[in-house]
């Protein structure tokens, strides 16, 4: 139903939408990886740790809200209530997970950030489907949800296996150490 009410103004705006997305997201993480926000780079980084601060950050919050600007215009056009609350809500748990992610923050702040990633992936299937995102580009996004998962009970993993601390590491500094008494220990 929503889809059918879209102009070709629309699908146009939602594209460039797609556009300021990615570019949020790459740019971001170009930034970083320039030295722009620390040197030495941590890497491999996720795009959680290249944007908490500096340069990186501002990009990413920047392109991310242009992103939203195109989405949300077309959406007051042709959104009903409900799409708009879902929207607006979904723009808020963004810029929650995004706005206040810092390096070295505690335990309970990288849980929260954790939640609220996780929910704001959640959104991202919902609002798939009232866009009617193509299939085939939905299970790309499933998979790669479920891989990033996959990814991170398997470094926890590793790390109890080889008596790391739970919690990541925050700077390049801590992420050298880890790597260090990991090389040490070899493989279990």
């Amino acid at each position: 139903a929503f889809r059918a009410l879209l102009t070709p103004e629309d699908i146009h705006s939602l594209r460039w939408a797609q556009v300021w997305f990615l570019m949020s997201q790459y740019a971001s993480m170009l930034m970083y990886y320039l030295g722009t926000a620390e040197r030495p780079p941590k890497f491999p980084a996720s795009i959680s740790y290249t944007g908490t601060r500096g340069i990186p950050k501002y990009c990413f919050l920047l392109l991310w809200a242009r992103g939203w600007c195109s989405v949300l215009s077309v959406m007051l056009r042709v959104g009903d209530v409900v799409i708009l609350a879902f929207a607006a809500q979904m723009v808020a748990t963004g810029f929650v997970t995004l706005g206040f992610n810092r390096p070295g923050q505690s335990a309970r702040e990288n849980l929260f950030h954790f939640v609220a990633a996780t929910a704001y992936v959640a959104n991202h299937i919902l609002f798939s489907q009232v866009l009617n995102i193509a299939g085939a580009y939905r299970v790309v996004f499933y998979l790669s949800f479920a891989l990033t998962g996959t990814a991170m009970r398997c470094t926890q993993a590793i790390k109890a296996s080889l008596g790391l601390p739970k919690g990541y590491a925050s700077t390049p500094r801590e992420w050298d150490a880890m790597l260090k008494v990991a090389a040490a220990r070899g493989p279990s």
